[in-house]
C-alpha cells in the first residue's frame, strides 16, 4: 500500500529531510520509494509494508507540520485526497 505526499509549488520545506524523517519513524513497517519536484509542486512516495496507511497519517502530519509543511499538503491514498490538517 502507498501514501502519496503532495506538496504545493514553491514550497520552502526540505523534501530530503522530511524522507529522512519518515524513514526513521516508520523503522521496519515502510520506506520512501521515490519522490520528485516539478512545476506543480513536490511529492514523496512511501510505501507502507505494515498495516493500512490510513493508520500512519497522524504521525505523518505532526512530521509534516513540525518540518514547516505547508497546510495545503495533503496525502494521496487510493486516489483519496487528505489534507495533513484534517
Amino acid at each position: 500500500m502507498y501514501i502519496f505526499i503532495h506538496f504545493p509549488k514553491n514550497s520552502k520545506v526540505s523534501r530530503d529531510l522530511i524522507e529522512e524523517e519518515i524513514d526513521l519513524f516508520l523503522d521496519d513497517k515502510g520506506e520512501v520509494v521515490g519522490g520528485g519536484t516539478g512545476e506543480n509542486g513536490s511529492n514523496i512516495d512511501v510505501e507502507i509494508f505494515e498495516g493500512e496507511p490510513h493508520d500512519y497519517l497522524e504521525d505523518l502530519s505532526r512530521i509534516l507540520k513540525r518540518m514547516g509543511a505547508p497546510g495545503s499538503t495533503y496525502f494521496k491514498i487510493d486516489g483519496q485526497k487528505v489534507g495533513i490538517n484534517k
